[in-house]
């Protein structure tokens, strides 16, 4: 093995410049060379660490002398412009290689690329009624997440606070409804949405008689809620109540209910309306009889103006209406002064009759 005994680790085999030699008496002198060999290398590419199981992809480079200097400019020339990044994964940054410039050995000549995920941000947008363009509130920003990790409430609560998803929740309107959550972060359209929809609130009507005051209070009813905002009227309420509804509660002698406050705007509270009934007036007859109270004695009728039901008719108030001599104003001759059978008289929804008598002298 005399041409190799002193061949250098990456040199290849020696040769000799002068064999056979002639033997002369001096200068015989032969001169063995050793060059270096060239070998290959690899480029490794793996995502997340640089485990056997990340590895995504190999390349191999065209070979080079030994115990030359690998750069990125030669890897270059053999793999491409790009070869640092041309099995980048979606959603990863750009490969970093661990060991460049690289001494070229007899083995051992690997470049190992690792891409590690990028982090990208998303975005929360509030809607109002259904998640179209005009219906947009607001828009809050998130901070950046792994590419492929899990947005999750507890996540954004982090970003924006415990309150976020009712950070522009309009007055009337409900907790908001989450869209898409859990989220895996893309390298785009990381959208959070928020829908916010009209509550629903009841209303009562309250049943008064003579006054609003409380005391004068006689009935109060319950109708089915109704979304915030929305014109509640008379049909809706009668849909609720019953057609009757105005009247349900009218008392006896007085006039149809009139309501206050219809139609009435639905708001988070104070959704009432009151009706109020009022007295009605009823007219009276004042009947003139002679000798007794038989109806073929009846000698006149007289009809005076219309008074308010459970009101007291007294004297002076028949007088207002027919006169002083109401009393009197048929007595026949030869007849006392006329006596009146039921006054006062509570003025009520019919048989308001006053009878007079006359009886002889």
């Amino acid at each position: 093995n005399w041409l190799n005994q002193h061949q250098p680790t990456g040199y290849g085999v020696g040769s000799a410049d002068n064999l056979p030699l002639t033997i002369g008496v001096e200068g015989n002198v032969i001169r063995v060379l050793y060059e270096k060999n060239s070998y290959g290398y690899t480029v490794e590419y793996y995502k997340d660490s640089l485990d056997a199981g990340n590895r995504i992809a190999e390349e191999s480079g065209v070979a080079k002398e030994y115990g030359s200097s690998l750069t990125d400019d030669l890897v270059a020339m053999d793999l491409g412009e790009n070869w640092l990044n041309q099995h980048q994964p979606t959603g990863y940054g750009v490969g970093s290689a661990d060991n460049l410039p690289l001494t070229i050995g007899v083995e051992g000549n690997v470049i190992r690329v690792l891409y590690e995920k990028n982090s990208y941000g998303y975005t929360v947008e509030y809607y109002q009624d259904s998640f179209t363009a005009e219906n947009w509130i607001a828009t809050e920003n998130g901070n950046e997440k792994v590419y492929g990790s899990s947005l999750t409430a507890a996540l954004v609560s982090l970003d924006l606070g415990s309150t976020w998803r009712n950070l522009h929740r309009p007055t009337g309107y409900s907790v908001g409804k989450i869209e898409r959550l859990p989220l895996t972060i893309g390298v785009s359209g990381n959208v959070v949405r928020i829908l916010y929809e009209k509550n629903s609130y009841g209303y009562t009507v309250e049943y008064y008689q003579d006054s609003f005051e409380a005391d004068n209070r006689i009935a109060v009813e319950s109708g089915v809620a109704k979304e915030y905002g929305s014109s509640l009227t008379d049909d809706l309420v009668a849909m609720d109540l019953g057609e009757n509804w105005l009247n349900q509660h009218q008392p006896t002698g007085y006039g149809v209910g009139s309501a206050d406050n219809l139609p009435l705007t639905i708001g988070m509270e104070g959704n009432v309306i009151r009706v109020l009934y009022e007295k009605n007036s009823y007219g009276y007859t004042v009947e003139y009889y002679q000798d007794s109270l038989d109806a073929g004695n009846r000698i006149a009728i007289e009809s005076g103006v219309a008074k308010e039901y459970g009101s007291s008719l007294t004297d002076d108030l028949i007088a207002v209406d027919l006169g002083e001599n109401w009393l009197n104003q048929h007595q026949p001759t030869g007849y006392g002064v006329g006596s009146a059978d039921n006054l006062p008289l509570t003025i009520g929804m019919e048989g308001n009759v006053i009878r007079v008598l006359y009886e002889k002298n």
